[in-house]
């Protein structure tokens, strides 16, 4: 299978899936009892957190510890 084919390839699986979308997520939600713009509420909420705590690097000064930190910190909160 050569590049092109692959892309169309993805292409379809991409299409047919985004026709079947709202209902398998609908179908994904209904245990919870809640709507989709519960969950896209929280998730932007966590991503607002997981800023937050970007902007409250030490010194200011982009390292690697502090993007562990940041990691760590996104990841626990998406636990909550």
């Amino acid at each position: 299978m050569d590049k092109v084919e692959r892309v169309n390839s993805a292409q379809e699986l991409f299409d047919g899936y985004a026709k079947s979308y709202d209902a398998a997520l609908s179908s994904a939600l209904a245990p919870s009892g809640e709507s989709r713009e519960f969950f896209a509420h929280g998730r932007v909420e966590w991503l607002r957190r997981c800023w937050v705590s970007l902007a409250r690097v030490h010194d200011g000064c982009w390292t690697l510890a502090a993007e562990m930190d940041r990691r760590r910190r996104c990841a626990a909160s998406s636990r909550r």
